[in-house]
């Protein structure tokens, strides 16, 4: 899986024969990615208003993160392999959750860790503008009949689609910490 992560961000074309490999590495894959998530400050400042908070806080915050990306991973390998079916440009043969997570793999680990460092945003944009191109290219190279473009509008539908997902769990997510009592975090007032 790695060997193909790391292709995929070269911009190499690889056949769906490269991405038969046991689910669970995927997961794996995922999981590594949101823990890293979960450390971003930006996302402790977002969700408590400060970046230093106490432990407790760190497993909102973690959990908040498994949420959105769990929702985000459905949302997208759903819509695009509908998006990907249209007008019989794939047969749906193939594993497109694992071709997702290989093109997503490197790029994502890189973001999260930026992100996580407090990079700033001049770094991080055009990284995750390049994380598209990888992953369009990869759609592309495993699909023929899907090219770049079609593929770029499918992934941008559901990058919007994933946004509104995880501003929706964003929102019950202050809401339920706004609930007094109902979530308790000693040192935060």
């Amino acid at each position: 899986m790695l060997q193909s992560a790391f292709q995929l961000v070269a911009l190499r074309r690889l056949p769906w024969s490269r991405f038969h490999y046991a689910r669970w590495q995927a997961w794996l894959a995922i999981a590594s990615i949101v823990t890293l998530m979960g450390f971003d400050p930006g996302l402790r400042v977002e969700l408590f208003g400060t970046q230093s908070v106490p432990a407790p806080a760190w497993g909102v915050a973690m959990a908040y993160s498994w949420v959105c990306s769990l929702a985000s991973v459905w949302i997208g390998v759903g819509f695009l392999r509908w998006w990907m079916q249209r007008g019989g440009r794939w047969d749906g043969q193939g594993d497109l959750f694992n071709l997702l997570v290989a093109a997503e793999l490197v790029m994502n680990m890189l973001l999260s860790g930026w992100a996580a460092a407090s990079m700033p945003m001049v770094w991080t944009v055009p990284m995750a503008l390049y994380a598209l191109w990888v992953i369009c290219n990869a759609l592309s190279g495993a699909i023929p009949q899907a090219s770049r473009a079609y593929s770029l509008g499918g992934l941008l539908l559901a990058t919007m689609l994933q946004l509104c997902a995880c501003v929706l769990v964003w929102a019950v997510t202050k809401m339920l910490l706004s609930v007094p009592g109902l979530v308790v975090l000693p040192g935060l007032t």
